[in-house]
């Protein structure tokens, strides 16, 4: 995909195709057959691959917006698809990334926003869900996510549109969270 700087306009233009291919034909066609992807622990790799990519391509500064709204729906369906432990190495990636709050991470406050009003039940205390618990690390990385994300909004000016996006993230990710769960001040350089 594109976002590498390249000398050769023919390279752009290819990668400005590849774009245009996987938007508007491949990533709206595992959008509406994702229900295949729903217990397919078995082909873990290929699904956190999947991921992985996907979300590589979220980032990227050419897609129009909606090349950006194809490759969002896709993430939103496929995560629904995933138990919640799949998602660990993504949560890991959007620690570091999401609190920058760039307008590429709409994106991923959709993501989040949808996991975690998902899989709520599954990071809360209880453990009711049909996935069981979340190990302590998902826990940290969870807290980790709010306060990242909560830190970078105090410190903007107020940006409807932006806030419109973090703050039903905020919230799902604090519904998700057992009340009686914090980070020790050593945490969150983990």
């Amino acid at each position: 995909t594109l976002d590498a700087v390249s000398d050769s306009a023919s390279e752009s233009d290819t990668a400005l195709a590849l774009n245009r291919y996987l938007c508007a034909s491949v990533l709206p066609l595992l959008t509406k057959e994702c229900h295949f992807f729903r217990d397919a622990d078995h082909a873990s790799a290929l699904l956190d691959s999947t991921l992985h990519t996907v979300y590589r391509l979220s980032k990227c500064r050419s897609l129009t917006k909606n090349q950006r709204d194809a490759v969002s729906d896709f993430l939103i369906s496929f995560t629904s698809q995933l138990r919640p432990p799949m998602m660990t190495t993504l949560l890991r990636k959007l620690v570091l990334d999401v609190p920058a709050l760039t307008e590429n991470t709409v994106v991923p406050l959709r993501v989040l926003t949808n996991h975690y009003e998902r899989c709520g039940h599954y990071y809360g205390s209880s453990g009711s869900g049909i996935h069981g618990t979340a190990t302590e690390e998902e826990k940290r990385l969870t807290m980790m996510l709010f306060s990242g994300i909560f830190d970078s909004l105090a410190q903007r000016a107020y940006d409807p549109e932006l806030f419109s996006k973090a703050l039903p993230c905020l919230s799902a990710i604090a519904c998700a969270l057992p009340p009686e769960y914090s980070l020790g001040s050593s945490d969150e350089s983990w």
